[in-house]
């Protein structure tokens, strides 16, 4: 008889740990958005987690938001692999639904996509069945979606305070990006100076910047109103001659479609080269 109970006891004890088996996410990258809504955004991410071997083809829901777990921007499904490594490390393609319930959620949000955007990495949180995981490090994805700035700038530009730039927009999702209004302002650093050369405000642009799925592409001119007095416009065209660029301090606002999704994107204080295009 006392066989019996301590097998059962056995078996109940190792049906506990499976079930109370945690599985800790340990760092996210790779984001993509691969179908979307007016009202949500389709997610796919890397997940790289610690599992047990009793978890091996798990299905887990969760939940994430901002990194300290106060607000919530979606939910999604983490499945564990059939075949978990010694050590128990495991990278999977976790899904979900980006749904923003508040104006908070969707301002801490789009925070998030700022700093993916702007190639920084940041935090969010993971809620799942096993707790809650506060600053999960979602990795940056390598490189900035504006990548550099070419300038059309001469005497005349500089008199009449009145030019045009064009960008080189790289897209890392797998849905369009299109940039419907932009607010920005670039300086460098002239004579020793960091010096405000110029400003956009369009709101909305007057020819959206489309950047099909995984594509760099050089937008069309973008007017741009000239902060530099002569003597600094001919500093930066004499820094810009002979192919070479300055390194532009860009601080943007901008309203972006992804896919059918409206989201507002920030750039702060971005170092990205600008060249003389004229």
């Amino acid at each position: 008889m006392f066989w019996k109970i301590a097998t059962h006891l056995v078996a109940f004890l190792a049906a506990a740990s499976a079930v109370n088996a945690i599985v800790v996410p340990q760092s996210l990258s790779n984001l993509d958005a691969t179908a979307s809504t007016a009202s949500s955004l389709t997610l796919a991410v890397k997940v790289t987690l610690s599992a047990a071997p009793e978890d091996a083809g798990r299905s887990i829901d969760f939940t994430f938001g901002n990194a300290d777990a106060t607000l919530t921007f979606g939910s999604g499904k983490i499945v564990i692999p059939a075949n978990i490594p010694a050590g128990g490390i495991v990278t999977v393609t976790g899904t979900g639904t980006y749904s923003p319930a508040s104006t908070e959620a969707k301002i801490a949000g789009e925070a998030v996509l700022s700093a993916y955007a702007s190639n920084t990495n940041t935090a969010i949180s993971v809620t799942a069945p096993d707790g809650v995981f506060k600053n999960i490090l979602l990795a940056a994805p390598g490189s900035e979606i504006v990548q550099r700035l070419n300038l059309y700038v001469d005497v005349q530009t500089i008199v009449r305070q009145v030019g045009n730039v064009t960008f080189v927009v790289a897209n890392p999702f797998s849905l369009p990006l299109t940039f419907t209004s932009l607010n920005a302002n670039a300086s460098a650093p002239l004579g020793g100076v960091q010096t405000l050369l110029g400003t956009i405000n369009q709101n909305p642009l007057a020819t959206p910047i489309v950047i099909p799925p995984g594509s760099t592409i050089t937008s069309g001119n973008v007017t741009t109103a000239i902060k530099l007095t002569l003597a600094q416009g001919l500093q930066l065209i004499t820094a810009l001659q002979g192919g070479k660029s300055v390194n532009t301090t860009t601080d943007a606002d901008a309203n972006v479609l992804i896919g059918d999704y409206a989201s507002a994107v920030a750039l702060r204080k971005k170092i990205i080269p600008a060249f003389r295009a004229v």
